[in-house]
């Protein structure tokens, strides 16, 4: 007898069933005891067939933490993942994998994976804890979005697109063609190999980044409590922290506007180029350490308040306007602008430089 000549009735129980087989296949990883009350699962793997995608999409939802690694190849294109326990008892990490759910789908161009907890989860306001460490290998210049909170994050491009909102959690980008959006609160971000319209925020913790080119656009370093630290940038920048320091290390700034801004932390940036550009640093309570091309051609507003000292040397200027709180002054045929004020007591040291190749 064949399918098609089935009641109705019994068809559907099949389909039922074998839904509930999937299901329950999918979750029938083998959980070991790797030490005291720590428990893993065996790692699944599953092939991602990416015929026509164009954007990754990842999403986590529910209390647990752990990590992304995302890696660009031409072939080998798979989902792998484990799961992590804090448990009392085999049995215990047996029931709280069943809180747990890695699914993936297509819609379109985009592929969608979802990694979740249920809300009622029984290591939910206890010691107990669940973590999941999930791997995705992609094709080459796809889009990337995350959106998770407490995971250690690492994209391995080259991708066209990054975009990553996360909480509590180290952060890692590299090799992105086009843009980089990254939203997140107390997250340590190290960034390298960056191209086209970038755009980073973090609070209390690090951004480190190098190698970058704007190409034409801008790229915003905003941190609260947080050092910036930038090398071999090419383009227009925005960097803004408070209460911690500004490192910049082989800037070329290439016109528009730019912004390096502190409050109670020092700025020391080597600026190894600056074409074209308005140029604004800002301080409070602090020093600012400028270094600058000996042949720079620029306009310089220097401002200090009560107690600060101007130091420029170096760079030949015509002097405007000498105070002991202001300096106006120009080089022979300027074509940028460069502002420098600290609030409250402070010293201005800007100080020309002959440079050689790259940084």
């Amino acid at each position: 007898m064949t399918i098609r000549n089935y009641p109705r009735t019994a068809f559907l129980v099949l389909i039922i069933l074998l839904l509930v087989c999937s299901s329950t296949f999918a979750q029938s990883a083998k959980i070991i005891n790797i030490k005291g009350d720590s428990y893993e699962t065996d790692e699944l793997t599953q092939e991602i067939d990416v015929a026509g995608i164009t954007r990754l999409v990842l999403r986590t939802s529910g209390d647990f933490s752990g990590s992304i690694t995302i890696k660009s190849a031409d072939e080998g294109h798979k989902l792998t993942y484990f799961e992590h326990f804090v448990a009392g008892s085999l049995e215990e990490a047996e029931r709280f994998s069943e809180y747990m759910s890695v699914e993936t789908a297509q819609s379109g161009e985009e592929l969608f994976v979802d990694a979740n907890a249920m809300y009622d989860a029984p290591w939910k306001g206890t010691d107990l804890s669940a973590r999941l460490e999930v791997e995705l290998v992609l094709p080459t210049l796809i889009g990337v979005e995350i959106h998770a909170k407490r995971f250690d994050i690492t994209v391995a491009g080259p991708f066209t697109t990054v975009d990553i909102s996360n909480e509590y959690g180290r952060i890692k980008v590299s090799d992105v063609t086009e843009m980089l959006r990254l939203d997140s609160e107390n997250s340590r971000i190290t960034l390298s190999n960056l191209k086209g319209d970038i755009n980073v925020s973090t609070s209390n913790n690090l951004i480190r980044a190098r190698e970058i080119d704007t190409q034409g656009s801008m790229a915003v370093f905003s941190n609260e409590y947080g050092v910036i630290e930038i090398s071999r940038f090419a383009g227009a920048l925005k960097c803004v922290t408070s209460y911690a320091a500004i490192d910049l290390r082989g800037i070329r700034l290439k016109g528009g506007d730019s912004r390096i801004s502190t409050t109670y932390g020092s700025i020391d940036a080597e600026i190894m180029e600056i074409q074209e550009t308005n140029l604004y640093l800002s301080d409070d309570q602090s020093n600012i350490e400028l270094t600058l091309p000996e042949d720079v051609s620029a306009e310089f507003d220097l401002n200090v308040d009560r107690g600060g000292r101007i130091h420029l040397s170096g760079i030949p200027v015509i002097p405007v306007e000498m105070e002991r709180e202001r300096l106006l002054a120009h080089t022979d045929d300027p074509d940028s602008k460069i502002k420098v004020e600290i609030s409250g007591i402070g010293t201005v040291n800007i100080s020309g430089k002959r440079f050689y190749g790259g940084p």
